[in-house]
């Protein structure tokens, strides 16, 4: 098993405490608004809800072109891990472990008939 396997057996409740904690999406990511205070840097945003007053968190970076890619990429990835959609994909999870649990019964059911035909010759 992986970390990231390990992370998603161990931790899936704590993330899902975190999701529901955090500011109802949908979550946008906006920007490229520059400032200039002795250095110059671009702000890129990830906008915490739907309307134009939600709070927001930023990712600056330098001027130069793989910078601001870089904090548009950071952005767009954190806005599409807003908690409804991280809750969703933890709730699938579920339902593809009870169904993994659900199939493994019925393998287990099927080695035990085979199991019994071979005993009696079949």
């Amino acid at each position: 098993m992986d970390d990231s396997t390990k992370f998603l057996f161990n931790e899936r409740d704590a993330l899902e405490t975190l999701a529901r904690k955090a500011t109802p999406g949908p979550w946008q990511a906006e920007g490229d608004c520059e400032f200039f205070d002795g250095d110059d840097y671009t702000d890129e945003w990830v906008r915490l809800g739907p309307d134009k007053s939600a709070p927001f968190a930023t990712m600056s970076s330098d001027q130069t072109a793989d910078g601001k890619l870089q904090a548009r990429a950071n952005c767009d990835y954190i806005a599409a891990c807003s908690p409804e959609r991280i809750l969703a994909l933890l709730a699938r999870v579920r339902k593809l472990e009870e169904a993994l649990t659900m199939l493994r019964g019925w393998c287990d059911r099927i080695l035990e008939v085979r199991a019994w035909m071979k005993e009696r010759g079949k």
